[in-house]
């Protein structure tokens, strides 16, 4: 108990050195954390709170809509990757596309 006072004591006077400022005056510290415990301070829900709360909710609510009507039946979604696959270029590797940048390179050759 006397390690806490001792403590704030500490804080007090570092923050203000004796000197009452306009932003000491305009700023309260609150000791510890400010959102848990006995003397937390309060979060007040204001409109825009409520409006972007409601916003949210009801574009999860959109999004879980969407997500539980697929788009493909499972007989459609069966090979499907498989016959679109063939639309992919074929594997190069580096080695092809630099190989110009040996054409002057000749007297590893002989």
């Amino acid at each position: 108990m006397w390690g806490r006072r001792k403590r704030r004591r500490r804080r007090r006077r570092k923050k203000g050195r004796g000197r009452i400022t306009f932003g000491s005056l305009m700023v309260s510290e609150l000791v510890g954390l400010q959102w848990i415990g006995k003397h937390r301070q309060p979060r007040f829900i204001t409109p825009l709170i409520k409006a972007n709360t409601i916003r949210n909710l009801e574009t999860e609510a959109e999004n879980q809509y969407w997500l539980s009507c697929p788009y493909m039946t499972k007989e459609q979604e069966y090979c499907h990757d498989e016959k679109n696959g063939a639309k992919f270029p074929e594997h190069r590797y580096a080695s092809e596309y630099l190989k110009h940048l040996h054409v002057t390179k000749k007297w590893a050759d002989s």
